[in-house]
């Protein structure tokens, strides 16, 4: 499975901000991908780290602040939550046609503040609006500990502008974009670790 950067997305929302120091943690080398699932990224090379961009509130006005920061292969997605205007901060990674082919799940090995993340996913479907967002809500149980969640795409509900739409099931293999969206509604600062990211066939 490949990703491929779209035309579509403006180069200057490119996750490229300044790495810093994390604290390593005693499970990092512990076994991650099973069998039937395949790994997507796991942010060690400037190619998968380049791929992610950055969309915020500030496209429609609002105030929120967030980005991605990269250190020994951990994604961190941090910022700070603005309702006034807008309320939300999200990464995207576009992807090839077909990645998602045959998958059911997306697993993933994360450490969270305890706020509410969600997964988003969007497709080519002819005669979609293109601003539909599919999207679901990452489960994570233990703030402050890494664990892995695992995302069942039949949970995704279709979303324009944080208001739910009937339009038609999220197609996978015609998926060109994953993410994940902070926009709980909440201000304040927030921050959520991924160590990887797996797709998974049933």
């Amino acid at each position: 499975m490949t990703t491929s950067e779209s035309a579509n997305e403006p180069a200057n929302e490119r996750a490229n901000e300044p790495t810093t120091e994390r604290t390593p943690d005693p499970d990092d080398n512990a076994e991650s991908t099973v069998a039937g699932c395949v790994r997507l990224t796991e942010f060690e090379t400037q190619a998968e780290i380049d791929a992610w961009l950055v969309v915020n509130d500030d496209v429609m006005g609002g105030q929120s602040a967030g980005g991605a920061v990269f250190a020994d292969s951990v994604m961190t997605f941090t910022g700070t939550i603005n309702t006034d205007g807008g309320g939300f901060a999200s990464l995207r990674l576009p992807i090839a046609e077909g990645t998602l082919a045959g998958v059911e799940s997306v697993r993933m090995r994360v450490r969270s503040d305890g706020r509410a993340y969600k997964l988003t996913l969007r497709d080519s479907l002819e005669g979609r609006d293109n601003r539909t967002s599919h999207q679901a809500a990452i489960p994570v149980s233990t703030p402050g500990e890494w664990e892995i969640v695992e995302v069942s795409l039949a949970d995704l509900d279709a979303n324009v502008f944080g208001r739910s739409v009937e339009t038609e099931p999220f197609v996978p293999e015609l998926a060109n974009r994953v993410g994940l969206m902070m926009s709980d509604g909440v201000d304040g600062d927030f921050v959520l670790e991924i160590d990887w990211i797996d797709l998974c066939e049933a």
